[in-house]
């Protein structure tokens, strides 16, 4: 289930409210033709459309576009589109990347208890600052008017990639929380409680990944802790003080192969922990490559010594891997639940509107890695840690400090 850390990048789910930005309303667009074949589109590419949504409602959305798409501007009419889109499921999505949108430099983490910065290169000296204003518009409502344009599975799919529409300035514009040709700020205080505005330097998304190290969703590297300091490799291990076995699988790839002899030599060695696999930062890839790795992990040897950690960002076959791991070994699981759903949609393909020159990505495979009896919208952790903002400056991870109790 190939899923790039572009695809990340959303499409970004109410047309009600959307503000005028741009040069002004675009002409010449078949809307009517456009999203009539994208309806055709998803329902001859989606296993079930109307999984979440009854069709009803979504068709009541394409005729209500259909009168208001023309009178927007271009901008919030891309927006408009992903939001429809981004009713379907967590994989469908019209992506930012490909409309030209930017990117704010800065980044953000919903943190438990708060939303603060976590990458900001411009002023280091601010990272951990809680995010309380969006222009002059408090956080709460930011968020209510910007929660629609996140794709999702689950709540936690929201969570984590609602702070990408904080740095998209397009986004800001359109719904309000940028007044036209201003520059987007952000209302921030610090630990010291010093209130600051700052407003960060718009780049292109290439720009944006150069500057501040990953992508925007979902934590940056750092020198500590452990799990982030090699965000860029698939997977890699070490041995830790415990003794314990610990592999960071940050993305689904045939090199998830290379890790099944420490495995197959941490089950050989009783005496020790065991091991703990770490899908804090997987978003997924190819779930036809950890076939090798699941193997290993189901060696009997392993019984009451086997710890997942999961979160919000383990998705596509990142939760395809979870789920195989729930079902045949007696591991335990520790960290927050997944942004995917154990039985989920993925596998995109794209949809063109020719006319407006949009193309949507959809879902055109089911993934009932569960079983078609489980209904849950997430995995939830058997035992729930989640990151403060004092432990991401102090280098701590309690997620792992869990995972490493659990063992002893």
């Amino acid at each position: 289930m190939p899923l790039s850390r572009r695809q990340l990048l959303v499409g970004l789910g109410s047309t009600v409210g959307l503000a005028a930005c741009g040069s002004g309303p675009v002409s010449k667009v078949d809307w009517a033709g456009d999203l009539d074949g994208l309806v055709i589109g998803i329902e001859s590419t989606h296993p079930n459309p109307w999984w979440r949504e009854p069709r009803a409602d979504f068709m009541a959305r394409v005729a209500t576009l259909k009168h208001t798409l023309p009178g927007m501007s271009k901008r919030a009419q891309e927006v408009a589109v992903m939001e429809l889109v981004a009713t379907i499921d967590g994989h469908s999505a019209i992506y930012p990347t490909q409309l030209g949108w930017h990117f704010l430099g800065i980044q953000f983490y919903d943190f438990s208890g708060t939303t603060a910065v976590s990458a900001y290169p411009a002023r280091p000296e601010l990272v951990g600052a809680t995010l309380e204003t969006i222009g002059t518009v408090p956080l709460a409502e930011a968020r209510r008017r910007l929660t629609p344009l996140a794709s999702h599975d689950n709540d936690q799919t929201i969570r984590l990639m609602l702070p990408l529409t904080y740095v998209m300035p397009e986004a800001l514009t359109v719904k309000g929380l940028v007044a036209k040709g201003a520059k987007p700020s952000y209302g921030l205080r610090t630990a010291q409680g010093e209130s600051v505005t700052v407003t960060p330097e718009s780049l292109e998304y290439d720009a944006y990944v150069a500057s501040v190290g990953w992508d925007p969703a979902g934590l940056p590297p750092r020198d500590a802790p452990l799990v982030l300091t090699r965000r860029r490799d698939p997977i890699w291990w070490t041995t830790l003080p415990s003794g314990a076995l610990y592999i960071v699988y940050n993305q689904v790839q045939s090199d998830s192969a290379d890790a099944v002899a420490p495995v197959r030599d941490a089950a050989a060695h009783r005496r020790r922990p065991g091991v703990i696999v770490d899908l804090t930062n997987n978003p997924g890839g190819d779930n036809h490559t950890y076939v090798e790795l699941l193997a290993a992990l189901q060696d009997p040897r392993l019984r009451g010594r086997l710890v997942v950690i999961i979160g919000r960002t383990t998705f596509s076959a990142a939760m395809n891997f979870a789920v195989e791991v729930e079902q045949s070994t007696d591991a335990v699981f520790v960290g927050e639940a997944t942004g995917a759903r154990p039985n989920l949609y993925g596998d995109v393909r794209p949809v063109g509107m020719p006319s407006s020159g949009l193309t949507a990505y959809i879902s055109s495979r089911y993934w009932p890695k569960a079983g078609d009896k489980d209904t849950r919208v997430a995995m939830d952790p058997d035992v729930p840690v989640e990151w403060t903002v004092d432990d991401f400056l102090a280098g701590r991870d309690p997620v792992l400090d869990a995972a490493v109790r659990v063992l002893r």
